[in-house]
């Protein structure tokens, strides 16, 4: 499994790729789809930016969306992270999730 990755003192970007309807196959590229970032232990959200933020429709048509994570997050090398992530396109086709993430000194 591959280890999602946070870089410490970096903008990053977060992703929900393919957003689509499982019955249909559709592609979902209206949807409302926000994301917060919490400490994986206290569930608190992170300081430094904003909470929510939400995710931009990339515009290609295949369900991706896009947000940029600030420089500013206060984050530890090694702490673990979880992104919280609700995609909202009306009735019936609500999604939530949430991810795990390594914050990474950025060496690598």
């Amino acid at each position: 499994m591959a280890i999602n990755l946070l870089f410490y003192k970096s903008d990053n970007v977060i992703e929900v790729l393919g957003l689509q309807n499982e019955l249909s196959g559709e592609f979902l590229n209206s949807a409302n789809v926000i994301a917060t970032m919490v400490d994986q232990i206290d569930r608190t959200p992170l300081d430094g930016q904003p909470w929510p933020v939400a995710l931009i429709y990339d515009g290609f048509g295949t369900g991706n969306y896009r947000a940029t994570l600030q420089s500013t997050l206060v984050i530890q090398p090694g702490q673990y992270v979880i992104a919280q992530i609700t995609a909202n396109a009306g009735p019936g086709l609500t999604r939530y999730w949430e991810i795990p993430i390594l914050v990474n000194a950025g060496s690598t």
